[in-house]
């Protein structure tokens, strides 16, 4: 899109005193929305808000899509790619609506998903993207801020309580909180080697000391990794975001050990805590040989595990009689 384009837009929007098109400051209010809209408050007993804004964004977001694929815009045309991918597989897992629709109660289907990769083909037009950044990266860090006040308040009741002695912030699960907080930190880190403005450097330590209080552990790993990718990708100042996280998760850690009675995710790396977890990754990686093009489905992981439960496994780590031990790969 042309400056002359943008500058009209920006002089017919509502929002031109602020040198914003209306269509920017409408996807960006829908953004922040997306990443605080994840309850407990906006929780419910099936599908959630966001998956109702994922829904929203859908249509308009496919059209984007094709359109910067036709375009020739490379992520696009990947995204359009696993996006058919994503309808074709389901075809082919003998059960096509569950794969597409999900389960209520579950928000793992192959129409979220699609509807993930729209949403961000719609964030992908927006022209004024230093603002889309700044929401995403606003509205990531509130969820951190509440969950590191939920720490240092020791809330055990309510909407906002510690979920097993760990932050969620302002969502239902630590395992959320954590892969929010990882993405932030790649995020800032991204922003950082290309501007080297010194305070996204700050924003990356912030959300590893947030993942780290999250007490998840595949969040915490992932942020780093990410991190590191980013940073070395562009080529810039490689040590120093990862440098920061690092810096980020030895202050969380610090501050848990010896000011609260929280669950670090620093200290939970190195052990599995007998919940199983390892052997239900053996069963999926067994599950994914089986079907290793068309895989079975977003949301049968069920069907896909299932009959390698052995009745030992089962009597380990199964809750009660009538749930499943493990309900996804849990990775």
């Amino acid at each position: 899109m042309s400056d002359a384009t943008t500058d009209e837009q920006v002089g017919r929007s509502l929002f031109a005193q602020y040198g914003v098109s209306t269509s920017d400051a409408l996807i960006a209010a829908y953004t922040f929305f997306l990443t605080v809209a994840f309850g407990p408050f906006f929780i419910f007993a099936s599908y959630t808000p966001r998956m109702a804004l994922l829904l929203i964004a859908f249509l308009p977001g496919l059209v984007c899509m094709v359109q910067l694929a036709r375009q020739r815009d490379r992520a696009a045309q990947i995204a359009l790619a696993l996006s058919c991918w994503v309808v074709v597989a389901s075809a082919f897992t003998g059960d096509m609506v569950t794969a597409l629709k999900g389960t209520v109660g579950r928000e793992s289907s192959g129409l979220i998903v699609v509807a993930a990769f729209s949403t961000w083909a719609l964030g992908r037009m927006v022209t004024n993207r230093r603002l889309l950044i700044g929401v995403v990266l606003g509205g990531l860090a509130l969820s951190g801020i509440v969950g590191a006040l939920q720490i240092v308040l020791d809330i055990e009741s309510g909407t906002l309580a510690l979920y097993g002695s760990r932050a969620t912030g302002l969502t239902p699960n630590p395992v959320f909180l954590g892969g929010l907080m990882a993405g932030g930190a790649a995020l800032a880190a991204a922003v950082y080697a290309a501007s080297r403005v010194p305070a996204y450097v700050a924003g990356v330590a912030f959300f590893a000391f947030a993942a780290n209080l999250s007490g998840s552990r595949v969040g915490l790993v992932a942020g780093l990794l990410s991190v590191i990718g980013s940073s070395v990708a562009l080529r810039r100042r490689g040590l120093i975001a990862p440098g920061a996280y690092l810096v980020g998760v030895a202050l969380s850690a610090v501050f848990v050990e010896f000011g609260t009675s929280a669950r670090a995710a620093s200290a939970r790396v190195v052990s599995d805590g007998g919940s199983g977890r390892g052997t239900v990754w053996v069963y999926g990686w067994e599950a994914f040989l089986d079907k290793p093009i068309s895989g079975w489905g977003f949301g049968r992981f069920r069907a896909s595990v299932q009959q390698r439960f052995s009745s030992d496994f089962v009597r380990d780590y199964a809750a009660d009689e009538l749930r499943q031990a493990w309900f996804d790969a849990h990775n």
